[in-house]
């Protein structure tokens, strides 16, 4: 993550400071200098310099850090707002799914809820061992893209052009 100019001069300030600091007390702690009163004063006056420099950096941060948790989010919302989006475990167990999966395949959530990947596939197009190679793939963290043939809830097919992509 890139500082702004004002972010880099306020940690090089900060660095600064501590670097002065902790060679002072390292100074006192190896006896190089005698501990005094006015080192004490000099340890406070270093951290309460430091602070406002510091904090400047964290607050920058944390501001960028929260932008790109909020676009993170607001690319999530586009693609759920757009697309048909199940969730599942490692095991193929529905987690969740958004209102156009669920009127895709006729199922509430609920429904879905207690259903596995399994339940939604037609056994005769994806026989036990290609299926179980599907789920290998993803398990190893491999995305697969294609068009799935799918069984709603009235038993009617559907195909769709999925993207699973594990997430780790």
């Amino acid at each position: 993550m890139k500082l702004s100019k004002l972010g880099k001069v306020a940690l090089g300030i900060a660095i600064l400071i501590m670097v002065v600091f902790t060679t002072v007390q390292t100074g006192i702690v190896i006896k190089f200098y005698e501990p005094s009163y006015d080192y004490a004063v000099f340890g406070w006056i270093s951290v309460i310099l430091f602070m406002p420099f510091f904090f400047l950096v964290v607050a920058e941060v944390v501001r960028k850090v929260k932008y790109k948790f909020q676009a993170i989010d607001d690319t999530l919302q586009a693609l759920n707002t757009s697309n048909a989006v199940v969730e599942l475990d490692v095991k193929g167990n529905i987690i969740s799914a958004n209102p156009i999966f669920c009127m895709l395949t006729g199922y509430t959530l609920d429904e879905l809820k207690k259903m596995n990947h399994k339940d939604l596939i037609d056994p005769t197009t994806y026989p036990e061992e290609e299926y179980r190679a599907f789920w290998n793939k993803l398990r190893r963290g491999i995305p697969i893209t294609g068009e799935f043939k799918r069984i709603t809830k009235d038993g009617s097919e559907i195909w769709i052009y999925g993207n699973y992509n594990p997430i780790k």
